[in-house]
C-alpha cells in the first residue's frame, strides 16, 4: 500500500516504469527472470521503504556481555538493544533532501557508480548501515528476495493493467502514514480508484 500511495501521488513517473517494464518484459507476462532487471521499479520501492519503513525499530539485538561504547553508554549484559531505521533514512547527513520522494535516487546512484558492471549496493534487497528497511548483518530478513519478488509482481500487474488515482477528495496529497507504537502503517481509511486500461487485452 505504501507504495501505491507514491504512484497515485506522483503519477509523472509510471509512464517511465510502464516503459522500463515493456523493454525488459514486452507485451507477454512478466517472466521471473525479467524482475532483476526492473531496476527503476527497483528503486521505486526501496525509496519507498526509506520514506516509509516499517518500523522504527529495524534491529534488535540482545548483548551477550557487558559493553561500553566509546562515548561512556554502557550496555549490560541481557540488555537488548535496537538500531532505529527510520531516522537514519531521514537524516540529511545520510541522504541528500531526505524527506522527499526521488523515486530513482538509488537508480541514478548505481548509475553513478557503475564502472562496467551494474553495482547491486542499491537494489531492494540490499540491506546496509545507510539502509536498514531488512535489518543487517547475518540477521537480515531472509525472505527479502521473496517479498520483493511478489511486490514487484504485485506493482508490474497494477501499473500496466490499470490507471490509479486518489479520489478528489484526495486533493493530490499522499495519504499520511499511520504511526502506531513505533511501527509505520499505511493510511487504512484512504480509497484509491482502480480503472482497467483500454490498451489491455483482457481475454
Amino acid at each position: 500500500m505504501h507504495a501505491l500511495y507514491y504512484v497515485v501521488t506522483y503519477p509523472e513517473y509510471v509512464e517511465e516504469l510502464k516503459e522500463e517494464i515493456q523493454l525488459v518484459n514486452g507485451d507477454g507476462p512478466l517472466a521471473y527472470r525479467s524482475l532483476e532487471h526492473l531496476h527503476k521499479l527497483d528503486s521505486f520501492l526501496r525509496e519507498t521503504q526509506r520514506l516509509s519503513g516499517m518500523s522504527d525499530f529495524s534491529i534488535a539485538r540482545i548483548a551477550l556481555h557487558d559493553y561500553e561504547f566509546s562515548n561512556g553508554v554502557k550496555v549490560p549484559k541481557g540488555e537488548m538493544v535496537f538500531g532505529i531505521g527510520n531516522p537514519v533514512h531521514h537524516d540529511p547527513a545520510v541522504y541528500d533532501d531526505p524527506l522527499e520522494f526521488k523515486p530513482f535516487r538509488f537508480y541514478e546512484l548505481a548509475q553513478a557508480e557503475a564502472t562496467g558492471k551494474r553495482t547491486k549496493q542499491y537494489d531492494m534487497i540490499s540491506p546496509s548501515p545507510q539502509f536498514l528497511a531488512w535489518g543487517l548483518g547475518r540477521h537480515a530478513c531472509p525472505g527479502r528476495w521473496y517479498a520483493s519478488m511478489v511486490v514487484k509482481h504485485l506493482m508490474v500487474y497494477i501499473i500496466t493493467n490499470y490507471d490509479v488515482k486518489l479520489p478528489e477528495s484526495g486533493k493530490g496529497k499522499r495519504p499520511a502514514d499511520w504511526n502506531v507504537m513505533g511501527a509505520c502503517i499505511p493510511n487504512m481509511s484512504t480509497q484509491l480508484l482502480f480503472k482497467p486500461r483500454s490498451d489491455v487485452d483482457w481475454d
